[in-house]
Protein backbone atom coordinates (compact mmCIF):
# COMPACT_ATOMS: atom_id res chain seq x y z
CA UNK A 1 0.00 0.00 0.00
CA UNK A 2 2.78 2.47 1.27
CA UNK A 3 4.42 2.08 -2.44
CA UNK A 4 1.71 2.28 -4.71
CA UNK A 5 0.64 5.79 -2.84
CA UNK A 6 4.65 6.72 -3.30
CA UNK A 7 4.08 6.02 -7.44
CA UNK A 8 0.55 7.88 -7.22
CA UNK A 9 1.75 10.70 -5.66
CA UNK A 10 5.10 10.99 -8.01
CA UNK A 11 2.73 10.88 -10.88
CA UNK A 12 0.51 13.41 -9.45
CA UNK A 13 3.34 15.85 -9.37
CA UNK A 14 5.16 14.73 -12.79
CA UNK A 15 1.51 15.45 -14.63
CA UNK A 16 0.56 18.51 -12.13
CA UNK A 17 4.14 20.42 -12.42
CA UNK A 18 4.15 21.66 -16.20
CA UNK A 19 0.76 23.08 -15.38
CA UNK A 20 2.20 25.27 -12.59
CA UNK A 21 5.65 26.25 -13.89
CA UNK A 22 6.04 28.75 -16.74
CA UNK A 23 9.81 29.26 -17.40
CA UNK A 24 8.57 31.97 -20.15
CA UNK A 25 6.02 34.39 -20.63
CA UNK A 26 3.57 34.05 -23.44
CA UNK A 27 5.08 35.30 -26.88
CA UNK A 28 3.93 38.54 -28.25
CA UNK A 29 1.20 38.05 -30.53
CA UNK A 30 2.93 39.20 -33.63
CA UNK A 31 2.62 37.06 -36.72
CA UNK A 32 5.10 35.46 -38.84
CA UNK A 33 5.65 35.87 -42.32
CA UNK A 34 5.92 33.11 -44.04
CA UNK A 35 7.93 33.51 -46.74
CA UNK A 36 10.66 31.79 -49.29
CA UNK A 37 12.31 29.78 -46.76
CA UNK A 38 9.41 27.68 -45.99
CA UNK A 39 7.92 27.38 -49.53
CA UNK A 40 11.17 26.39 -50.63
CA UNK A 41 10.89 23.59 -47.70
CA UNK A 42 7.58 22.68 -49.27
CA UNK A 43 9.02 22.33 -52.75
CA UNK A 44 11.72 20.31 -52.09
CA UNK A 45 9.46 17.80 -49.77
CA UNK A 46 7.00 17.82 -53.18
CA UNK A 47 9.91 17.15 -55.11
CA UNK A 48 11.34 14.44 -52.81
CA UNK A 49 7.76 12.76 -52.69
CA UNK A 50 7.19 12.58 -56.13
CA UNK A 51 10.52 11.09 -56.71
CA UNK A 52 10.21 8.25 -54.18
CA UNK A 53 6.88 7.32 -55.68
CA UNK A 54 8.61 7.42 -59.38
CA UNK A 55 11.11 5.06 -57.72
CA UNK A 56 8.70 2.45 -56.36
CA UNK A 57 6.61 2.35 -58.96
CA UNK A 58 9.45 1.07 -60.99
Amino acid sequence: MNRSKFFLIVGALIILTPVFVYAQPRPPSVPVPLDGGLLALLAAGAVFGARKIKNTEA
